[in-house]
């Protein structure tokens, strides 16, 4: 499974300009991808810490302390003797409390993410080489807990099963059924095969009428470090993100360093809705790189109770569980993936016109040529 959602049990910032802290004791020429082996050694340091660099995260380190000052920050210094290095780090001591996961790759640029029980803010890793144009956008939440006692969803489930050699991925009927229960799966149909595909166009009409009308269900993983993969959850039209709305601070960079405004405090959010009035981009100021390579973004529930209604407007963006956790689904994407979409649009839309100018053309020319042979000239 290339994608693997991973959740940090623990924030761990190593403070990596040493030559400004440490000037004769410090090798600064180590980029942070070769400082890891070395920071993991760090007696802080737990399995399942994630690492922010300040050097990637330099415009971003006031924000982030904001963000994690309630998680009991702990300084260190850590002398590395084999590269004669000097770290300066930050630790959380207290520990996130985690919600479930569900999520789907629809293709390398594009992924689906519905979050269950959530209770209070978590950092989020996505393991794919860190990029600036990687968006989060919050969607309209469209998903209600499945009925195990309906007909369909029975029909499904009993036509579940594990594909060999994913013994060790796949989760088993008897607990798919259970992470139903728990509201942890909220689609379990595959979805039809794309019309705008030309190979399944192919592939669908060769195909008898009933087998069409078969429903399946697609591979749903077991639950690793709190992630489930559903390749049920829908696809969508692939323009559901463009012209999304903001959602975004008051606070500006000066005020931020002048400590006048925190990003932590929820009175200083706003949205800014654009042409797709269901769709607002994650702010990019809680999107951080992480681990020297990564993406990771802080999910701040802050943000739902102050600038969106759960029942009270006609798109609901979130879900208030009776615990006082909430559900809510997100997409996540590669922007400049929308310009090549962009770019075949314009490519086809321009070979039509020129091939019905063509047709066009080719009529009149007809056209004369009959009127001609009508009307002969002496």
């Amino acid at each position: 499974m290339k994608f693997l959602t991973k959740f940090l049990w623990g924030f761990l910032f190593s403070l990596s300009i040493f030559s400004y802290f440490f000037p004769n004791r410090c090798q600064a020429q180590y980029l942070p991808v070769d400082q890891l082996p070395h920071i993991t050694s760090i007696p802080d340091f737990q399995p399942g810490d994630g690492i922010l660099f300040t050097t990637q995260n330099i415009e971003k380190i006031k924000i982030i302390q904001d963000m994690v000052a309630d998680y009991d920050l702990k300084q260190g210094v850590f002398h590395d003797k084999e590269t004669k290095s000097t770290f300066r780090y930050i630790k959380t001591q207290k520990s996130f409390q985690i919600p479930i996961i569900e999520f789907r790759r629809i293709n390398p640029t594009k992924y689906r993410i519905r979050v269950h029980g959530a209770h209070e803010n978590f950092p989020f890793i996505f393991s794919e080489r860190f990029h600036h144009n990687w968006k989060l956008y919050l969607v309209p939440l469209n998903f209600q807990q499945l009925n195990l006692n309906d007909q369909d969803n029975q029909q499904l489930l009993s036509s579940y099963k594990v594909f060999e050699g994913n013994e060790k991925t796949q989760t088993s009927p008897k607990k798919l059924k259970n992470f139903i229960s728990n509201g942890w799966i909220t689609d379990i149909e595959k979805d039809p095969l794309s019309r705008l595909n030309p190979y399944y166009l192919l592939k669908e009409f060769f195909r008898n009428h009933s087998e069409l009308e078969k429903k399946m269900t697609a591979f749903i993983s077991k639950k690793f470090a709190n992630a489930i993969q559903n390749d049920n959850l829908p696809t969508n039209i692939f323009r559901e993100t463009w012209f999304a709305g903001k959602i975004r601070t008051n606070c500006n960079k000066k005020k931020i360093i002048n400590n006048e405004c925190e990003w932590s405090n929820p009175e200083s959010w706003e949205t800014k809705t654009a042409r797709n009035p269901n769709v607002f981009e994650w702010p990019d100021q809680l999107h951080w790189q992480a681990n020297s390579l990564v993406n990771s973004w802080w999910i701040n529930l802050d943000i739902f109770p102050n600038l969106f209604s759960d029942n009270n407007q006609k798109t609901v963006f979130y879900r208030s569980n009776a615990d006082g956790s909430i559900d809510f689904e997100l997409v996540m994407e590669f922007w400049p993936q929308r310009l090549f979409y962009g770019g075949g649009i314009l490519s086809l839309s321009v070979v039509s016109i020129c091939l019905i100018a063509l047709f066009v053309r080719w009529i009149q020319q007809k056209n004369k040529q009959n009127l001609s042979h009508r009307n002969p000239t002496n």
